[in-house]
């Protein structure tokens, strides 16, 4: 078995796309999508589902 790993992702919001993309292709009955931005007020939420 092959073992890859891929390098460090060090920008947040290409990590919080990177992720969206991921359970998108994982998880066919929701939707995520990036909450907010840089700067704006979330409570600490980064990524949403619908």
């Amino acid at each position: 078995m092959a073992i890859h790993q891929l390098p460090a992702i060090n920008n947040p919001q290409v990590f919080e796309s990177v992720m969206c993309d991921l359970f998108n292709e994982i998880e066919t009955k929701n939707t995520y999508k990036n909450f907010g931005g840089n700067g704006h007020k979330q409570k600490g939420i980064d990524i949403f589902s619908f």
